[in-house]
């Protein structure tokens, strides 16, 4: 739940059963409606990848380049 509530997607809100004793009850809300959530990690998820895929594509030259 903390990056969910640390990117502003998530509302939280404490309420005790009863005064005084024991822990407080904690409910989430969403903010965002939950497509645009899965839609902006797949963006995230797919731009690191294409990252790591680029650095990958770069190492495999390198290795040509050394071999001659």
């Amino acid at each position: 739940m903390r990056p969910l509530r640390d990117r502003g997607w998530v509302d939280e809100r404490s309420e005790k059963k009863n005064k005084g004793k024991g822990r407080p009850v904690k409910y989430y809300q969403l903010t965002v409606p939950f497509p645009k959530i899965v839609q902006t990690l797949e963006e995230e998820f797919l731009r690191d990848n294409t990252e790591k895929m680029i650095a990958l594509k770069r190492l495999r030259e390198l290795e040509i380049i050394m071999q001659n």
